[in-house]
């Protein structure tokens, strides 16, 4: 969504930046320009060309403000031919950051309020500005942003109106006919997954159409109350979301943003614009691309450790360790085994991804296993997308560490549910196919007891099991861990760590194998 409105104010300036503004304002033309920036006036910043700002002390900054102001008007060439000059001029790499991170928290801050998420917008918003900690002055700057987009908004409606008056087709805002028509088809089918993956993998050709295809599915679960499954297939769509027209990548991150996942939104659009730099730069500007991409996964990584599951629990363990580990491993390749692949790819799960990004940052083995087929499938897709030598094992979790014969130096136990009260009937139609029967507690607690005792006979010295969903409650170990964790705490075991609902244990000294 772009604002390319002008803004009424005695002290801004509107009009293209000359080589006669520069020496004019040289001392005071960065504090003009973020003055510009606050009051969203993109026309202006975007026009400010390289020769006038060729002996500009702070031409570095002035240009990524430039480039980020053109992507709010929808000028990618612009954008990009800035972002070069920025560069080329030294960079700031923080300030750019900050500047990108800006801008893409007013595009969030706009799709909220198209969503009717008013105070999220206000939220975004304000952190569009320079300095989000900047107190009255800020919240007014934030309100007049709100109040103009929603005036862009009722414009828009109002013009969408004529258009369908005047007989005129408005933009496309629903999928074709036939990729609804498939939507259709595998809805009706008796197994769900397996329709979705076959039309995923042999009859849809294009980003659009998967984007599409996806979106649809998720507007139906919403639709039946199922909003679990409705953001696991909007969080899939993202996958093939780079690859799609711009318009429907903004259609997705409304969607996103609708079911209360601004975050994933605001992943994807950080994303985009770090990609579009790699792919259109040099050498120097693919390091600047790297190095925007780290900063902001550092930034979100840690926002998101809080509401992560077990495997941030692991993961964090190992990101401070593993060097010793490999040490002790003396040349040994380590591996991982996650029990319980992937589902629903929402916010706080997706472990499998994660795990999997972290032993191809190490030169860990991994191999992940789950009793549903579709789960395995969707895995080894994405290992092959990413060029990942990994393995997914369509197998009972217990029945696969029972007949294993190789050591195992990590494991992840997330498996069978326990029975909260809360699974969707499309969870449970899973069960009934391939276990014979609905999520059952006791089958859940023994489930995992099997695991921890085959993990008793292939851990290695230096080991670690973590178990997900579980909890002390009233002294006692509950959910999935129920009998697992003191199965394990009796037979030589520790916890190393307990937090997001899940427990992390090692053998304790001298504690022997069995």
């Amino acid at each position: 969504m772009t604002d390319s409105r002008p803004r009424q104010s005695p002290d801004l300036v509107e009009e293209p930046v000359s080589a006669a503004d520069v020496v004019a304002y040289n001392a005071r033309r960065l504090g003009e320009t973020r003055e510009q920036w606050m009051a969203a006036n993109w026309k202006a910043l975007s026009q400010i060309d390289r020769e006038a700002l060729e002996a500009h002390p702070d031409r570095s900054r002035l240009a990524i403000i430039g480039a980020a102001s053109a992507l709010q008007t929808g000028d990618r060439a612009t954008a990009l031919e800035q972002m070069r000059c920025s560069m080329q001029w030294g960079g700031d790499k923080p300030f750019m950051l900050s500047v990108l991170l800006a801008s893409a928290r007013h595009s969030l801050g706009r799709a909220c309020l198209a969503a009717g998420r008013v105070d999220q917008a206000a939220q975004h918003l304000q952190h569009s500005l320079f300095d989000p900690h900047l107190q009255s002055e800020g919240r007014r700057m934030a309100q007049e942003r709100t109040r103009e987009a929603f005036a862009d908004l009722a414009a828009s409606r109002d013009f969408v109106g004529r258009q369908r008056k005047s007989g005129l087709k408005p933009p496309q805002q629903t999928p074709p006919a036939w990729i609804e028509a498939q939507v259709k088809r595998c809805l009706s089918r008796d197994d769900l997954h397996d329709a979705v993956d076959n039309v995923l993998d042999s009859l849809l050709t294009q980003a659009d159409e998967r984007v599409w295809f996806l979106m649809s599915l998720a507007e139906h679960f919403d639709r039946t109350g199922d909003q679990h499954t409705a953001a696991g297939y909007l969080n899939s769509a993202v996958e093939f979301a780079h690859d799609a027209a711009a318009d429907l990548r903004l259609a997705l991150a409304r969607r996103l943003v609708a079911y209360g996942h601004a975050a994933v939104a605001m992943d994807m659009l950080v994303d985009e614009t770090v990609k579009d730099i790699h792919q259109r730069a040099g050498a120097d500007e693919s390091a600047f691309a790297q190095a925007l991409a780290h900063a902001y996964k550092t930034a979100r990584d840690a926002e998101q450790s809080r509401r992560e599951h077990g495997h941030e629990l692991l993961l964090a363990h190992l990101k401070r360790n593993v060097g010793r580990l490999k040490a002790q491993a003396d040349g040994r390749r380590l591996n991982m085994v996650e029990i319980g692949t992937t589902r629903e790819n929402v916010q706080g799960q997706g472990s499998t991804r994660k795990l999997a990004d972290f032993c191809t940052q190490e030169g860990i083995a991994f191999v992940t296993v789950d009793m549903d087929p579709h789960n395995t499938h969707v895995a080894q897709r994405m290992f092959e997308r990413l060029s990942m030598d990994f393995e997914a094992v369509a197998m009972k979790g217990e029945d696969y560490l029972r007949e294993r014969k190789e050591t195992v130096d990590f494991a992840f136990l997330d498996a069978y549910d326990f029975d909260h009260g809360k699974h969707s009937e499309l969870r449970q139609s899973r069960y009934m196919k391939y276990l014979g029967s609905r999520i059952d507690e006791e089958a859940c607690h023994q489930m995992h007891l099997e695991c921890a005792e085959s993990l008793l006979r292939l851990l290695s010295p230096l080991g670690l099991i973590c178990v997900d969903d579980t909890w002390m409650d009233k002294g006692r170990w509950t959910a999935k861990g129920t009998l697992a964790v003191p199965f394990l705490l009796k037979h030589g075991f520790e916890i190393v760590d307990a937090r997001n609902r899940a427990a992390l244990l090692r053998r304790m000294p001298g504690s022997q194998a069995v």
